[in-house]
């Protein structure tokens, strides 16, 4: 699993990894269907101190 950041254009989508290793997943709503299934809201590390 990893990160994506959500882009949508009419009915085109784009899910942009975070980390670079990874390709851009390009999708035509028109021809396939997308589900959602979270929602990345924070992140929590080991070890940091506030």
């Amino acid at each position: 699993m990893t990160v994506k950041r959500f882009q949508q254009r009419d009915h085109e989508v784009t899910l942009l990894p975070e980390n670079p290793a990874f390709a851009p997943i390009h999708i035509d709503l028109r021809q396939q269907p997308l589900a959602i299934e979270g929602l990345g809201v924070g992140v929590i590390r080991a070890g940091l101190t506030l």
